[in-house]
């Protein structure tokens, strides 16, 4: 019997030391968590600060974060190692429990110790017995554990609270380098992140060769940009600096002249470094002078024109531009490389000293000539040059005489003159005029060739009798120029449209039986202002067609609408006309007036056409 109570209290006691075991496994896998995500939180701050300074170095970036990984990892490896080590001794859990309940007066490591099991097996299990008892009621009062528990919990909160605040509300740098380092590669969050791409990156140019170095920045904004150059490469420390020029497209550009020795640069905008690039030179062709010669369009009446030491084109579409190159060293041969459009060879001459070659200018862009070195590879020998097409502009026309709306008898003999303008030549002058609205009739008034006259000024004289107009009818009229462009053909360009309104010999105007028309004292539309209005909106709508491509669709539609709407308003109104001609009895026995009534019903009907 004595032996089972020995077994049981054994049994007790080895069930006390395994619950203070797997309490203060806890207590100190708390604690090493604490550590852990604080030494992680210092190294993550130490790593952003290098990441900052090395100006967000794409390179640095890799590094860092390969370092930052090898830091969590190591500290998750030894925090396991560490919280799970070999199982302590029974007396060692002892004294642990004794350490955190005083209370327990000895007891508890007693009876764990094999040797008062070996020399007095009674009192070993009376003493466990005992032990066992007392740790169990002890549990409520274990301070120390709780208070060690509480004191681990609170680093690690406050580590994760550090955390969270330098990411929300740190400097704007550091956070966006931690974001940076924690953000997995790939991810919405690290492509969101700032970015300076530099082209052209590592190359190898000719000795004494210029680059264009063009860098453009990504996700933030910056207010200037500065490329750093390092002739000799970073040993030398030999640092330059040139300011970069912002371009329409955002894009920041610089030009580094006569590289005769290796180079590095990287690109500075905003806190934000781009990579470093390598500049290597080698004994290669390159252009030392480029000289153009322009062969402009015939129908421009431009000279041929020659640039020495040029690059750049500027000239109209159609332009032939012959190019001739010098080069510092013989090249095996040459091409130029236009964007957009295909390769023109260079040629060799007889004499042998330059690589000649032409192009035609079609639209803007950016060429280059590249060379052939001795070993048979290609590689760009200029800077990239700009092709720019300068306009073309239609002519430009109006009517001198009479230059307004008039009035004039059928007898008449009317004078009309025009003239027109264009910056490289009018081709053609003509008079387009039609009769109450009718067909367009065309007069030609100049006809050139090519190159055509930069100004033209011609008239025409209309016997108006030969014309068979009757009084009341309108003529419209307008000039039409037409320039000399032989490369994407003529445009045109219209003047303002006029009026010649067809009057009687005699201004008496008759009267009818009620003394006058209907309306007349009452208030309403007289025929004279109906033709007035409408010729008011036949000229609104030649402007808005004229003018339609340089007004835009929006603009267009606009006056369209409005045009209908007065066109629909003076139809109203010549309805109510004919309405009250007809009520007041105007058409018994009024020739003139029944045929004044059958024309505006007519007008009515073509008014509605034309709202439509």
């Amino acid at each position: 019997m004595s032996t089972l109570v020995r077994g049981a209290a054994v049994r007790s006691l080895d069930s006390a030391l395994d619950a203070a075991l797997r309490r203060w496994r806890r207590r100190r896998m708390l604690r090493l968590l604490a550590v852990a995500v604080s030494a992680f939180i210092v190294v993550l701050l130490a790593v952003a600060i290098i990441v900052r300074s090395s100006g967000f170095d794409e390179g640095t970036i890799g590094t860092a974060r390969l370092s930052l990984l090898a830091a969590a990892l190591l500290l998750v490896a030894g925090a396991l190692a560490l919280a799970f080590a070999k199982r302590p001794a029974r007396a060692e859990i002892a004294r642990y429990v004794e350490e955190v309940d005083p209370g327990l007066d000895g007891a508890l490591v007693t009876a764990a110790d094999p040797r008062t099991a070996d020399t007095a097996p009674a009192l070993a299990a009376r003493l466990g017995r005992d032990a066992a008892a007392r740790a169990e009621l002890a549990k409520g009062r274990r301070k120390e554990d709780v208070k060690a528990d509480l004191v681990s919990a609170g680093t690690l909160s406050c580590a994760v609270a550090l955390l969270a605040g330098m990411l929300a509300g740190g400097p704007p740098e550091l956070r966006r380098a931690m974001s940076l380092l924690l953000a997995v590669p790939g991810s919405e969050q690290a492509s969101a992140l700032p970015f300076i791409q530099v082209e052209p990156g590592n190359i190898n140019l000719p000795v004494h060769a210029d680059l264009a170095v063009v860098a453009t920045t990504g996700n933030f904004d910056a207010s200037d940009a500065m490329l750093i150059v390092l002739r000799g490469g970073w040993e030398t420390g030999l640092e330059e600096r040139v300011g970069m020029a912002q371009d329409s497209d955002g894009r920041w550009t610089a030009r580094l002249f006569d590289l005769d020795t290796l180079t590095d640069y990287h690109v500075e905008a905003g806190g934000i470094r781009s990579a470093r690039f390598r500049i290597t030179v080698s004994a290669l062709p390159y252009v030392s002078q480029l000289d153009l010669a322009y062969t402009y369009p015939a129908y421009t009446g431009l000279a041929p024109d020659t640039v020495a030491n040029g690059g750049d084109i500027a000239a109209v579409a159609g332009t032939s531009v012959q190019l001739s190159v010098e080069t510092t060293i013989p090249a095996q041969a040459g091409r130029i490389v236009v964007e957009g459009a295909d390769t023109v060879s260079l040629a060799v001459p007889d004499s042998g000293d330059r690589l000649v070659g032409s192009m035609t200018v079609r639209a803007p862009g950016f060429y280059r000539v590249e060379l052939q070195s001795a070993d048979g590879r290609w590689h760009p020998a200029s800077l990239d040059y700009v092709i720019d097409v300068l306009p073309d502009a239609g002519p430009l026309v109006h009517m001198r005489r009479p230059g307004r709306d008039i009035q004039a008898t059928t007898l008449e003999e009317l004078y009309l003159e025009a003239e027109a303008s264009d910056d490289f030549g009018v081709s053609s002058l003509e008079l387009v005029y039609s009769v109450n609205g009718g067909d367009d009739q065309v007069v030609p008034l100049w006809r050139g060739g090519s190159p055509g006259r930069r100004e033209v000024s011609a008239g025409h004289t209309f016997y108006l009798e030969e014309l068979e107009l009757q009084p009341g009818d309108l003529v419209a009229y307008h000039a039409r120029a037409r320039d000399a462009d032989g490369v994407k053909g003529p445009k045109s360009a219209q003047s303002d449209i006029f009026f010649v309104t067809i009057r009687p010999f005699s201004r008496e105007y008759r009267q009818g039986e009620s003394g006058g028309m209907p309306g007349g004292q009452g208030g309403g539309e007289q025929p004279s202002d109906i033709v007035r209005v409408q010729r008011e909106i036949v000229a609104g709508t030649y402007n808005a067609s004229r003018d339609r491509s340089r007004a835009g669709e929006s603009e267009f539609r606009e006056r369209v609408a409005t045009l209908a709407l007065s066109q629909g308003r003076l139809e109203g109104e010549v309805r109510e006309l004919v309405g009250r001609i007809q009520q007041r009895g105007f058409l018994s026995g009024d020739s003139t007036m029944v045929m004044l009534a059958a024309t505006l019903d007519t007008a009515s009907s073509a008014m509605k056409d034309a709202e439509a």
